[in-house]
C-alpha cells in the first residue's frame, strides 16, 4: 500500500496521515496525526526528524529531535542556553538555519539571568570503588578529561563561577576557572550533596551498600549522624540556595554541583505540585525520580530565573 496523502480528520479534530517504514526487512505501517505542520513534516521526509544538541553535546552523545520546525523553535525557546544544531545542519534549510541563529542570539541578549547547572565528571566512587569520606572522592582520569572538554566547550562567559565545597566538583570546576580567570568564583556549602549518610556510615562501604537501608525507611526527618543531614533539612537547603541565585546581580552564572542537588533544584523549582506535598511523600516522589532519571557527567542544565 503506497502512502496516503495527508487529510484533516473531522471526528478527531487533527490531521493524519497513514505512512509505511520497513522494519527488520518486513513492511511496518504507522499512522501519524496531530498539527498539520507535524503530519506534513512525516509525510514529506518520511518519518525523517529534525535533529539538535540539548544539555551537552560533547559527553552525553544525547541527541533530541522534533518532528516540525515549530517543535524545534519550542525546544530552542526552553533551552536557549545549550541548545544547538551543529553536525545536523543538513536537515535544515539555509533559512531555518538564519532563523534559529537570529531567535537564538535574541534570546540569550533579552534572558535577565543564565544560570548553568553543571554535574561533576567522573568520579572515583561512580566506578564502584569503596571510599571513607564522600566529600573528599576526586575524579578519576576520566572525570578530568570531561571537565577540561567541557571547559573548552563553553560558549557562555560566567561572571560569577559557584562550586560545591565537595572535591570532585571543584576539581571539575578548574579548568573552567582557568579559562575564565576575570570571572568571580565562590564556594557555596549549599550547593553540596545530600549528605543523607553519615560519613562514618559511608566508610569502605560502596554507594549501593550505602544507601538501601535508608531510602526503604523513607523518614523524612530521620538523621543518620555526625556529618548527616535530614531529607527535609536537604530540601531546606536547595531552598536557600535558590533564593541566592534569585538575588545574586551576576547575569551569567556556572554552578557546579551534584545528580542529587539538581533533581531536587528542578523538582523544588521548576514543579509546583511537589512543593505542595507533605514532606513524606515529596521525599518519595524524590526517590521515584532518582531512580529513574540518571544526571550523566558533566551534564548541563539550564535554568530559568
Amino acid at each position: 500500500m503506497q502512502k496516503t496523502i495527508p487529510y484533516y480528520d473531522r471526528k478527531k479534530k487533527l490531521w493524519r496521515v497513514r505512512l509505511a517504514d520497513r522494519e527488520k526487512g518486513g513492511l511496518h505501517y504507522t499512522v501519524e496525526e496531530g498539527t498539520l505542520d507535524y503530519v506534513v513534516c512525516e509525510y514529506a521526509n518520511g518519518g525523517l526528524y529534525f535533529p539538535f544538541w540539548k544539555g551537552n553535546k560533547v559527553y552525553k552523545n544525547f541527541e533530541a529531535h522534533a518532528h516540525s520546525f515549530e517543535e524545534v523553535l519550542g525546544f530552542l525557546l526552553d533551552d536557549p542556553v545549550t541548545f544547538s544544531i551543529t553536525g545536523f545542519e543538513e536537515y535544515y534549510s539555509a533559512q531555518e538555519i538564519a532563523l534559529l541563529e537570529a531567535f537564538q542570539k535574541k534570546l540569550l541578549e533579552d534572558i535577565n539571568k543564565k544560570i548553568i547547572m553543571v554535574r561533576h565528571g567522573e568520579s572515583m566512587a561512580n566506578t564502584g570503588l569503596a571510599t571513607s569520606d564522600p566529600a573528599g572522592i576526586p575524579l578519576t582520569e576520566k572525570g578530568r578529561s570531561q571537565a577540561e572538554h567541557l571547559a573548552e566547550n563553553m560558549t557562555v562567559i560566567p561572571d560569577l563561577i559557584i562550586v560545591s565545597p565537595y572535591l570532585r566538583a571543584r576539581q571539575t570546576a578548574d579548568p573552567l576557572i582557568k579559562r575564565f580567570p576575570q570571572a568571580r568564583v565562590e564556594c557555596w556549602p549549599e550547593v553540596r550533596e545530600f549528605a543523607y549518610l553519615a560519613p562514618a556510615s559511608c566508610r569502605d562501604t560502596t554507594a549501593e551498600e550505602s544507601v538501601k537501608a535508608y531510602w526503604q525507611a523513607a523518614d523524612p526527618y530521620y538523621i543518620d549522624g555526625d556529618g548527616a543531614e535530614s531529607f527535609s533539612q536537604f530540601m531546606r537547603r536547595v531552598d536557600t540556595a535558590i533564593q541566592k541565585l534569585k538575588d545574586e546581580e551576576a547575569r551569567n552564572i556556572v554552578v557546579f554541583t551534584h545528580g542529587q542537588f539538581m533533581r531536587a533544584l528542578d523538582a523544588e523549582y521548576m514543579d509546583g505540585s511537589f512543593r505542595n506535598l507533605n514532606w513524606r511523600k515529596r521525599m518519595e516522589l524524590y526517590r521515584d525520580v532518582e531512580v529513574s532519571r540518571v544526571v550523566a557527567h558533566v551534564e548541563v542544565y539550564f535554568l530559568k530565573m
